[in-house]
């Protein structure tokens, strides 16, 4: 009850300020400063709820009469065998898939384990280009289990790499076996960290050969996954920018 009376008195206190600047720039309201501040003061669970507030606040600008969303209009038509099949394709906007995709599967997060798995290393090496990640994504074979080399923006890639990510597409949990690979890699490539990016969640053995060891290792687990497809929604869309 106090976090949700707490990131109620964070949004009203923000809003105000959030739909001002919007009418000044004509983009769209720009709900991260608030989302960042929630999860400042109140950790991963203010985050959650911000992330939620933020939707209904969407959904209802959505549904609004007064609304008037942007609405694309795209020059080529994409099928879902593309995304699930594997089907080559061009993003016609996104750096590595294109922005319908995303946008499908933000209401459809259900269906990320089904998706082809280079439909999903494109989708998570979007979100770390958009977190102004410079990505090296791998071939996709004989890549030596990495499939992403993410870098510190406008520095040179082998002179200061950041981290390595590797994408799981399973439905199993992912085991320790994977984790002792990535942690190999980390070091041998002479990186930050390693991420694990999967559509499941780790082992109660990966996790604690994570914590034991001291690897430096982060998982992005399903959920987590999910949350991020917020973020890879179509910019302006509506007259909230998320």
């Amino acid at each position: 009850m106090k976090e949700y009376e707490a990131v109620t008195s964070i949004w009203l206190e923000m809003v105000p300020g959030m739909v001002e600047d919007a009418e000044k720039n004509g983009r769209g309201v720009d709900p991260w400063a608030f989302v960042r501040r929630c999860h400042k003061k109140l950790g991963a669970l203010g985050l959650e709820m911000a992330i939620e507030q933020v939707m209904v606040f969407h959904q209802a600008l959505r549904m609004s009469l007064f609304s008037h969303p942007q609405i694309n209009v795209w020059d080529d038509t994409l099928t879902l065998s593309q995304l699930f099949n594997g089907l080559q394709h061009t993003p016609q906007e996104g750096a590595f898939i294109d922005q319908r995709f995303s946008d499908y599967l933000s209401v459809n997060s259900g269906r990320l384990p089904e998706m082809h798995w280079r439909r999903f290393e494109e989708l998570t090496a979007e979100f770390f280009n958009r977190e102004s990640f410079h990505d090296e994504l791998g071939p996709g074979f004989n890549d030596d289990g990495v499939d992403v080399m993410g870098c510190k923006p406008d520095a040179s890639p082998m002179a200061n790499l950041l981290g390595l990510i590797q994408y799981k597409r399973v439905q199993a949990k992912v085991e320790k076996l994977v984790i002792k690979g990535l942690a190999s890699d980390v070091q041998f490539e002479k990186a930050g960290y390693g991420v694990i990016v999967t559509t499941s969640t780790l082992s109660p053995g990966a996790k604690t050969t994570i914590e034991s060891r001291g690897y430096p290792i982060r998982a992005v687990e399903r959920d987590a996954v999910a949350k991020w497809l917020v973020q890879l929604l179509t910019p302006g869309t509506g007259l909230i920018r998320i």
